[in-house]
């Protein structure tokens, strides 16, 4: 995919998850649940809690956040980041966080204990999930 392509696919789905972000702070009721996942199965996804955790993370609670859902610090820092990186890349007419991303991707690859790490991650998330019954 060309780099302008990339570029705009990554701020558009920042700019949604800060759309997203800003929807469910301005909701009376709290966060919005419209996890598919658990309405077929009745038991939390992996990213159940995230909304939760990343408005936690906004009002200053860490703890909070954790225990809603880990995964809500590494998606603040790349919502937080990422769309800085690419401006900076388009104001300098670089092209670094597409380089980056790359070499992430092609490491992700080429080892083989990369997809494992990943995996057990995302599984020990599931299971505090459910553990915790979201």
């Amino acid at each position: 995919m060309p780099k302008a392509k990339f570029y705009t696919l990554v701020l558009l789905l920042a700019l949604a998850g800060w759309v997203w972000i800003a929807a469910n702070i301005a909701g009376d009721r709290g966060p919005v649940n419209i996890c598919l996942f658990r309405q077929v199965t009745g038991i939390p996804c992996p990213a159940c809690g995230t909304t939760r955790g990343v408005l936690c993370l906004l009002h200053g609670d860490p703890g909070g956040a954790c225990s809603d859902n880990p995964f809500s610090f590494i998606i603040v820092l790349l919502l937080a980041v990422v769309p800085l990186w690419i401006t900076l890349d388009l104001f300098r007419s670089g092209d670094s966080f597409n380089r980056f991303y790359r070499r992430s991707e092609d490491l992700f690859r080429s080892r083989s204990l990369m997809p494992l790490l990943a995996a057990v991650l995302v599984c020990l998330n599931w299971c505090w999930n459910i553990l915790k019954g979201i």
